[in-house]
């Protein structure tokens, strides 16, 4: 019995070793509750192919990234935290673009945003306070990642009431949340500081029924692009919580 016993023990063991050792190279998904920094990715940098992250060498989508879009689409990714490598990597030749070192502390939410252009695209972490909640109300913040030559200074406005809900925002800078109402419909918009009209070829930003979310409203492009560039001034939205 105790050769039998010992043999189960070897084998549980065993077993351990192997899982434990699996989930060291596992970033974790939304649907995880660990211990960690919570963060999502959002591909602002508007001529760059499809990309991957990865954290300490830990690929964090596992598919790629295209512009415009965010991961995890919904809730956020859990990394490590402290002093954590980001690497931006093509998805068609596992190419890395550039890397970052960034600080994550544990239990914060952050948004890492890749902007500018290739071949300089560059990264900007914000961290996301979306802690403080009202479920009567809409909370939103305005992000800043539209490029170009000469980076404008930005405000973000309400356009149903006319609010600045934020102004002097520049690049690679968010505002803080705001509390507004939440109605039926409502509608936003970005422009120069010192301008009264929406931004040059952007369009609304039209949202309804969004009561108890918090949302980041996000500049992109580049400024100078006319037509039906896919680099004309954009504004997108996504939710935090």
């Amino acid at each position: 019995m105790k050769v039998k016993y010992n043999i189960f023990a070897a084998l549980l063991l065993t077993a351990l070793t192997v899982f434990v050792a699996c989930e060291k190279n596992v970033i974790s998904t939304p649907g995880d509750t660990p211990v960690g920094a919570r963060v999502k990715f959002l591909l602002a940098c508007s001529n760059c192919p499809s990309l991957q992250m990865t954290a300490n060498g830990q690929i964090i989508n596992p598919t790629g990234l295209a512009y415009g879009t965010a991961f995890p689409t919904s809730g956020y990714a859990v990394l490590p935290t402290g002093d954590v490598t980001l690497d931006v990597i093509r998805t068609d030749s596992s190419k890395s673009l550039f890397s970052a070192k960034v600080s994550l502390v544990d239990g914060k939410y952050y948004s890492v945003y890749v902007g500018d252009t290739v071949p300089t695209p560059s990264i900007s972490l914000i961290e996301d306070d979306i802690k403080a909640f009202q479920d009567t109300f809409l909370r939103v913040r305005f992000a800043h990642l539209l490029t170009g030559k000469t980076k404008d200074t930005l405000e973000f406005v309400r356009k149903n009431d006319n609010t600045v809900l934020a102004t002097g925002v520049t690049y690679g800078k968010a505002s803080e949340f705001k509390f507004v109402p939440s109605t039926l419909a409502d509608t936003f918009f970005y422009r120069k500081v010192g301008t009264t009209a929406i931004y040059p070829l952007t369009t609304n930003s039209i949202i309804s029924n969004r009561k108890a979310q918090t949302l980041t409203f996000l500049a992109r492009g580049v400024n100078n692009k006319i037509g039906t560039s896919a680099q004309i001034p954009k504004i997108d939205w996504w939710v935090n919580r």
